[in-house]
Protein backbone atom coordinates (compact mmCIF):
# COMPACT_ATOMS: atom_id res chain seq x y z
CA UNK A 1 0.00 0.00 0.00
CA UNK A 2 2.83 2.44 0.77
CA UNK A 3 4.15 2.17 -2.81
CA UNK A 4 0.66 2.87 -4.15
CA UNK A 5 0.27 5.91 -1.91
CA UNK A 6 3.68 7.21 -2.94
CA UNK A 7 2.78 6.73 -6.62
CA UNK A 8 -0.55 8.57 -6.33
CA UNK A 9 1.05 11.36 -4.32
CA UNK A 10 3.70 11.82 -7.01
CA UNK A 11 1.08 11.89 -9.76
CA UNK A 12 -1.11 14.40 -7.93
CA UNK A 13 1.93 16.58 -7.22
CA UNK A 14 2.63 16.81 -10.95
CA UNK A 15 -1.05 17.24 -11.82
CA UNK A 16 -1.55 20.44 -9.81
CA UNK A 17 1.61 22.47 -10.47
CA UNK A 18 2.47 25.36 -8.18
CA UNK A 19 3.75 28.76 -9.31
CA UNK A 20 6.99 28.14 -7.47
CA UNK A 21 8.63 25.01 -6.04
CA UNK A 22 11.69 24.97 -3.79
CA UNK A 23 13.65 21.78 -3.08
CA UNK A 24 14.75 21.15 0.49
CA UNK A 25 16.52 17.84 1.00
CA UNK A 26 13.89 15.88 -0.95
CA UNK A 27 10.96 17.90 0.36
CA UNK A 28 9.23 20.22 -2.11
CA UNK A 29 7.90 23.55 -0.93
CA UNK A 30 5.04 24.83 -3.08
CA UNK A 31 3.90 28.45 -3.35
CA UNK A 32 0.94 29.76 -5.37
CA UNK A 33 -0.17 32.95 -3.59
CA UNK A 34 -2.42 30.96 -1.26
CA UNK A 35 -4.65 29.51 -4.01
CA UNK A 36 -5.54 25.93 -2.95
CA UNK A 37 -3.95 24.03 -0.08
CA UNK A 38 -2.19 21.56 -2.36
CA UNK A 39 -0.37 24.23 -4.34
CA UNK A 40 0.78 26.07 -1.19
CA UNK A 41 2.03 23.25 1.00
CA UNK A 42 5.10 21.15 1.64
CA UNK A 43 5.22 17.82 -0.20
CA UNK A 44 7.41 15.87 2.27
CA UNK A 45 7.47 12.44 0.65
CA UNK A 46 11.26 12.20 0.19
CA UNK A 47 13.95 12.75 2.79
CA UNK A 48 17.50 13.19 1.55
CA UNK A 49 20.72 14.52 3.04
CA UNK A 50 21.89 14.98 6.61
CA UNK A 51 20.03 18.17 7.54
CA UNK A 52 18.41 17.81 10.97
CA UNK A 53 14.62 17.91 11.10
CA UNK A 54 14.58 21.01 13.32
CA UNK A 55 16.68 22.91 10.79
CA UNK A 56 14.44 21.76 7.94
CA UNK A 57 11.37 23.00 9.75
CA UNK A 58 13.01 26.32 10.50
CA UNK A 59 13.83 26.78 6.81
CA UNK A 60 10.30 25.83 5.78
CA UNK A 61 8.79 28.35 8.16
CA UNK A 62 11.19 31.04 6.99
CA UNK A 63 10.38 30.39 3.31
CA UNK A 64 6.63 30.60 3.86
CA UNK A 65 6.95 33.69 6.06
CA UNK A 66 8.93 35.42 3.30
CA UNK A 67 5.93 34.86 0.99
CA UNK A 68 3.38 35.88 3.63
CA UNK A 69 1.89 32.38 3.73
CA UNK A 70 1.29 30.08 6.71
CA UNK A 71 3.57 27.02 6.82
CA UNK A 72 1.46 24.09 5.63
CA UNK A 73 2.34 20.40 5.25
CA UNK A 74 0.40 17.80 3.25
CA UNK A 75 0.72 14.56 5.21
CA UNK A 76 -0.05 11.02 4.12
CA UNK A 77 1.52 7.68 4.99
CA UNK A 78 4.17 8.52 2.38
CA UNK A 79 5.50 11.49 4.41
CA UNK A 80 9.12 11.30 5.53
CA UNK A 81 10.40 10.97 8.14
CA UNK A 82 7.68 8.60 9.31
CA UNK A 83 7.22 10.54 12.57
CA UNK A 84 6.86 13.91 10.83
CA UNK A 85 3.18 14.27 11.73
CA UNK A 86 3.93 13.84 15.44
CA UNK A 87 6.88 16.22 15.23
CA UNK A 88 4.71 18.90 13.65
CA UNK A 89 2.04 18.45 16.31
CA UNK A 90 4.65 18.97 19.03
CA UNK A 91 5.77 22.14 17.25
CA UNK A 92 2.25 23.56 17.36
CA UNK A 93 0.94 22.66 13.90
CA UNK A 94 -2.79 21.89 13.90
CA UNK A 95 -4.72 19.51 11.67
CA UNK A 96 -6.34 21.22 8.72
CA UNK A 97 -8.66 19.88 5.98
CA UNK A 98 -8.72 16.10 6.53
CA UNK A 99 -9.02 14.65 3.03
CA UNK A 100 -9.18 11.30 1.27
CA UNK A 101 -7.84 10.06 -2.05
CA UNK A 102 -10.47 8.06 -3.95
CA UNK A 103 -9.94 5.95 -7.07
CA UNK A 104 -12.12 4.27 -9.70
CA UNK A 105 -11.76 2.46 -13.02
CA UNK A 106 -12.27 4.75 -16.03
CA UNK A 107 -15.48 2.91 -16.94
CA UNK A 108 -17.30 4.37 -13.90
CA UNK A 109 -20.86 3.43 -12.94
CA UNK A 110 -22.94 6.31 -14.27
CA UNK A 111 -26.54 6.28 -15.54
CA UNK A 112 -27.26 7.57 -19.02
CA UNK A 113 -27.55 11.35 -19.23
CA UNK A 114 -30.92 13.06 -19.78
CA UNK A 115 -31.31 14.62 -23.21
CA UNK A 116 -31.39 18.05 -21.56
CA UNK A 117 -27.76 17.65 -20.36
CA UNK A 118 -24.77 18.19 -22.61
CA UNK A 119 -21.13 17.74 -21.66
CA UNK A 120 -18.10 18.86 -23.65
CA UNK A 121 -14.47 18.23 -22.79
CA UNK A 122 -12.02 20.61 -24.47
CA UNK A 123 -8.26 20.29 -24.34
CA UNK A 124 -7.96 24.06 -24.12
CA UNK A 125 -9.40 26.55 -21.64
CA UNK A 126 -12.72 27.29 -23.30
CA UNK A 127 -14.19 30.75 -22.47
CA UNK A 128 -17.46 29.25 -21.19
CA UNK A 129 -15.53 26.85 -18.96
CA UNK A 130 -13.37 29.67 -17.62
CA UNK A 131 -16.37 31.90 -16.96
CA UNK A 132 -17.83 29.29 -14.61
CA UNK A 133 -14.72 27.77 -13.02
CA UNK A 134 -12.60 30.92 -12.84
CA UNK A 135 -14.61 34.13 -12.96
CA UNK A 136 -17.62 32.71 -11.09
CA UNK A 137 -15.69 30.16 -9.03
CA UNK A 138 -14.68 30.08 -5.40
CA UNK A 139 -11.72 32.41 -5.70
CA UNK A 140 -11.50 36.03 -4.60
CA UNK A 141 -10.92 38.64 -7.30
CA UNK A 142 -7.19 38.88 -6.61
CA UNK A 143 -6.88 35.07 -6.73
CA UNK A 144 -8.52 34.60 -10.14
CA UNK A 145 -5.35 35.43 -12.17
CA UNK A 146 -3.37 32.99 -9.99
CA UNK A 147 -5.86 30.21 -10.71
CA UNK A 148 -5.72 31.11 -14.41
CA UNK A 149 -1.95 30.62 -14.43
CA UNK A 150 -2.36 27.27 -12.73
CA UNK A 151 -4.86 25.89 -15.25
CA UNK A 152 -2.84 27.27 -18.17
CA UNK A 153 0.06 25.12 -16.99
CA UNK A 154 -2.11 22.06 -17.61
CA UNK A 155 -2.42 22.67 -21.35
CA UNK A 156 -1.52 19.67 -23.46
CA UNK A 157 -2.28 17.05 -20.80
CA UNK A 158 -5.75 17.91 -19.55
CA UNK A 159 -9.37 18.16 -20.55
CA UNK A 160 -11.60 20.94 -19.27
CA UNK A 161 -15.09 19.48 -18.88
CA UNK A 162 -18.22 21.65 -18.97
CA UNK A 163 -21.75 20.34 -18.44
CA UNK A 164 -24.88 22.29 -19.36
CA UNK A 165 -28.58 21.69 -18.78
CA UNK A 166 -31.15 23.19 -21.13
CA UNK A 167 -28.36 25.33 -22.56
CA UNK A 168 -27.18 26.78 -19.22
CA UNK A 169 -23.59 25.99 -18.21
CA UNK A 170 -23.69 24.61 -14.70
CA UNK A 171 -20.75 22.36 -13.80
CA UNK A 172 -17.04 22.08 -14.49
CA UNK A 173 -14.11 19.80 -13.79
CA UNK A 174 -10.60 19.07 -15.01
CA UNK A 175 -9.08 15.73 -15.97
CA UNK A 176 -5.27 15.66 -15.89
CA UNK A 177 -3.19 12.88 -17.45
CA UNK A 178 -0.22 11.53 -15.52
CA UNK A 179 1.34 8.23 -16.49
CA UNK A 180 -1.47 5.69 -16.89
CA UNK A 181 -3.90 7.57 -14.63
CA UNK A 182 -6.11 10.63 -14.87
CA UNK A 183 -6.71 12.92 -11.90
CA UNK A 184 -10.02 14.72 -11.43
CA UNK A 185 -9.73 18.28 -10.13
CA UNK A 186 -11.73 21.50 -9.69
CA UNK A 187 -15.19 19.94 -9.64
CA UNK A 188 -17.80 22.68 -9.30
CA UNK A 189 -21.57 22.90 -9.78
CA UNK A 190 -23.61 26.08 -9.55
CA UNK A 191 -25.75 25.91 -6.43
CA UNK A 192 -29.10 26.45 -8.14
CA UNK A 193 -28.39 23.60 -10.58
CA UNK A 194 -27.27 21.00 -8.06
CA UNK A 195 -29.13 17.71 -8.07
CA UNK A 196 -29.69 17.80 -11.83
CA UNK A 197 -26.94 15.33 -12.76
CA UNK A 198 -24.41 17.86 -14.01
CA UNK A 199 -21.53 16.70 -11.83
CA UNK A 200 -22.14 13.14 -13.01
CA UNK A 201 -22.00 14.39 -16.59
CA UNK A 202 -18.65 16.06 -15.89
CA UNK A 203 -17.30 12.80 -14.46
CA UNK A 204 -18.61 10.95 -17.50
CA UNK A 205 -16.83 13.37 -19.83
CA UNK A 206 -13.55 13.03 -17.96
CA UNK A 207 -13.94 9.23 -17.96
CA UNK A 208 -14.27 9.26 -21.76
CA UNK A 209 -11.12 11.37 -21.96
CA UNK A 210 -9.34 8.89 -19.67
CA UNK A 211 -10.34 5.90 -21.80
CA UNK A 212 -9.18 7.69 -24.94
CA UNK A 213 -5.79 8.12 -23.25
CA UNK A 214 -5.82 4.43 -22.24
CA UNK A 215 -5.73 5.31 -18.55
CA UNK A 216 -6.24 2.44 -16.14
CA UNK A 217 -7.54 4.48 -13.21
CA UNK A 218 -9.13 7.75 -12.17
CA UNK A 219 -8.27 9.45 -8.89
CA UNK A 220 -9.55 12.47 -7.00
CA UNK A 221 -9.35 14.13 -3.60
CA UNK A 222 -12.40 14.82 -1.46
CA UNK A 223 -12.53 16.47 1.95
CA UNK A 224 -13.77 14.15 4.67
CA UNK A 225 -16.66 16.43 5.69
CA UNK A 226 -17.95 17.01 2.13
CA UNK A 227 -20.77 14.50 2.41
CA UNK A 228 -22.60 15.38 -0.85
CA UNK A 229 -19.40 14.98 -2.89
CA UNK A 230 -18.55 11.71 -1.15
CA UNK A 231 -22.02 10.35 -1.93
CA UNK A 232 -21.67 11.37 -5.58
CA UNK A 233 -18.27 9.76 -5.99
CA UNK A 234 -19.31 6.58 -4.21
CA UNK A 235 -22.36 6.23 -6.46
CA UNK A 236 -20.09 6.65 -9.50
CA UNK A 237 -17.83 3.78 -8.43
CA UNK A 238 -15.05 5.60 -6.59
CA UNK A 239 -13.67 4.09 -3.39
CA UNK A 240 -11.35 5.51 -0.70
CA UNK A 241 -7.70 4.57 -1.27
CA UNK A 242 -6.12 6.37 1.69
CA UNK A 243 -6.47 9.42 3.90
CA UNK A 244 -4.26 12.46 4.28
CA UNK A 245 -4.47 15.79 6.02
CA UNK A 246 -2.69 19.10 6.28
CA UNK A 247 -0.98 20.58 9.31
CA UNK A 248 -0.73 24.34 9.52
CA UNK A 249 1.21 26.57 11.87
CA UNK A 250 -1.17 29.29 12.95
CA UNK A 251 0.20 32.80 13.52
CA UNK A 252 0.88 33.69 17.13
CA UNK A 253 -0.39 36.69 18.99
Amino acid sequence: MSDRIASLESLSFDAWPADEVLELGGWRLRFTSGVTNRANSVWPNRFEGAMALAERLHRVEQAYAERDLPPLFQLSAAARPSDLDAALERRGYTVHSPTEMWTAPPTLELPSQPASIEVVCHEDVDPAWWSLSGERGRFRDEEVPVYRRLVERLRGRACFALASVDGEAGATGIGVVGGDRVGVFAMRTLEHLRGRGLARAVLAGIAVFAREREAVELYLQVERDNLPARALYASAGFHPAYAYHYRRLEPRG
